[in-house]
């Protein structure tokens, strides 16, 4: 009965965000897209000058828009709609992969996180782009790595930053094939069936690779502003603190947990506590122009942290405490645990800060934990609802974004 509602008021939440975006006018960056897509749709090849990006998505859309034969913003969004529904079936069936009981309740909070949710009916590349990852995902899990291969080569069509995540799912491939395990016995024969496997995998790395040297750096336009000159720990500091918030109920729940680890080892725990905190207030750099503007919700709390000393202190609190919360939330898989520095190798060079960024590990993290009850993902969606309606409401009516 509880599943049943919350799936229907899934499905109500989707409608009415449809209806809420169904005008003319376009966000900022979603303007870029839509005359690319229109472009496209009209029968231009020209890239827009500050799409920075490879044209893949706006090929997809320009293509299923032309078909429909409207190329206006709410036609193109619609088509966007489309092809964005796809999304939480991939992530559905990939908790079924991954033998999730509770996948019913979980698909829901991957809908409305509100991190997430905005970006379903709105012309931006971030859900399509995790559309073709969790079908990397989903196929890897199936043992179909050709097909697998395929779609993860397609993906850097629409972000060639996903090649990180190709790596990762190169890394479960070879952990579920038991490569590991191999290796330390030394029998390399199926070790190398296993690479030959995954060729395809290889050939988006090289792919990749051809890119940046052909390209001169990942961006394709505006790269004045994507130069990646050192890196950023604000990323991974605006991560923890978003993640605090993301999963607050299972922070709580941890919370025995933690108390446990810091017990054990209480000395270590407060000397690693320390120098984590110098570190984090030694390096929260946002210096970045894109991240001065208060437009963003998340300029307005990194400008807050950066200008004023206590809070920034205070921030560190919840970044800590979900910290802790990750080392004691145990994973479905050894492989999984590679999420961990690959996100960071993912947001580390990019100098704009930006919540956008942390949708693929936050996605594959949620899929990546043991299975949780169906309690807690129903504690989660109640946190959700309230927080992303207001936060869509406000998009909708432009008064702000993410």
């Amino acid at each position: 009965m509880q599943i049943g509602l919350t799936a229907l008021a899934t499905v109500a939440a989707y409608l009415f965000g449809m209806w809420m975006v169904a005008d003319d006018t376009a966000t900022r960056d979603e303007a870029t897209h839509y005359l690319q897509i229109k472009a496209f749709a009209e029968g231009g090849l020209k890239i827009h000058p500050e799409l920075t990006m490879l044209p893949g998505y706006h090929a997809i859309i320009a293509a299923l828009a032309w078909v429909g034969g409207n190329f206006s913003l709410p036609a193109v969004r619609a088509v966007n709609w489309g092809l964005c529904s796809l999304a939480p079936v991939l992530f559905f069936l990939c908790a079924g992969a991954l033998g999730k009981d509770n996948r019913f309740s979980l698909t829901p909070a991957f809908l409305l996180s509100p991190i997430i949710f905005p970006f379903f009916f709105i012309l931006y590349t971030d859900i399509p782009s995790l559309l073709f990852l969790l079908g990397v995902l989903l196929l890897t899990l199936r043992r179909r790595y050709q097909l697998a291969g395929l779609v993860a080569v397609s993906s850097l069509l629409l972000r060639p930053t996903n090649v990180v995540w190709v790596f990762f799912f190169a890394l479960v491939a070879l952990g579920q094939e038991g490569v590991w395990a191999r290796l330390a016995q030394r029998d390399f024969r199926p070790v190398l069936h296993a690479l030959a496997g995954l060729w395809l995998f290889v050939f988006a790395g090289l792919a990749f690779l051809a890119f940046v040297y052909w390209n001169g750096g990942v961006a394709l336009g505006d790269a004045q502003m994507h130069r990646v000159e050192r890196l950023y720990p604000t990323q991974i500091y605006l991560l923890l603190f978003t993640v605090f918030f993301l999963f607050a109920p299972l922070h709580i729940r941890n919370l025995p947990r933690i108390a446990r680890m810091i017990r054990g080892r209480p000395a270590i725990c407060l000397c690693i506590g320390a120098m984590s905190l110098a570190v984090y207030l030694g390096t929260f750099w946002v210096d970045h122009p894109y991240n001065y503007g208060t437009f963003n919700l998340r300029n307005r709390i990194l400008q807050l942290l950066r200008e004023d000393l206590y809070l920034r202190v205070a921030a560190f609190i919840p970044m800590a405490w979900a910290l802790c919360s990750l080392c004691v939330t145990p994973l479905q898989r050894r492989s999984f645990y590679w999420l961990y520095p690959l996100a960071a190798a993912a947001l580390l060079p990019a100098g704009l800060v930006e919540q956008r960024y942390f949708i693929v590990p936050v996605i594959l993290f949620m899929l990546a934990k043991k299975r949780e009850s169906v309690a807690l993902d129903l504690c989660t969606i109640a946190v959700y609802v309230p927080v992303t309606g207001l936060l869509y409401y406000r998009i909708s009516q432009g008064g702000l974004f993410l």
